[in-house]
């Protein structure tokens, strides 16, 4: 069963080192792992139940005490899962061409 893990960092610092933490934990991918506004890093994966579970009470058992502010999970996520990664696929394909864009501006 496809699940989808989240937790909210008090720092960026501690995020990035967390979402290590639960990358090495367990077999998960990183959906989304990005400061989400000053001094916040919000960490979203994906996997199997098992694994999303041990790899959140990982980073949550690292940092809980003093940076881990928001932690959730979702079970039976996959038609959110394919929909988070079509949109990733959409916004990278977006950017890209927005990029092409400049460079033929640039130079023509």
């Amino acid at each position: 069963m496809k699940a989808l893990g989240m937790i909210e960092f008090k720092t960026v610092a501690s995020g990035i080192t967390a979402t290590d933490i639960m990358l090495k934990t367990a077999e998960v991918e990183v959906i989304q792992a990005n400061p989400v506004c000053p001094g916040k890093y919000l960490a979203t994966i994906a996997g199997e139940l098992s694994a999303v579970k041990a790899a959140i009470e990982a980073a949550d058992e690292a940092y809980n005490a003093l940076n881990a502010a928001i932690r959730d999970m979702v079970a039976n996520a996959d038609k959110l899962i394919a929909a988070k990664a079509q949109l990733n696929k959409l916004e990278s394909s977006c950017l890209h061409a927005g990029f092409a864009s400049a460079d033929m501006t640039l130079d023509g």
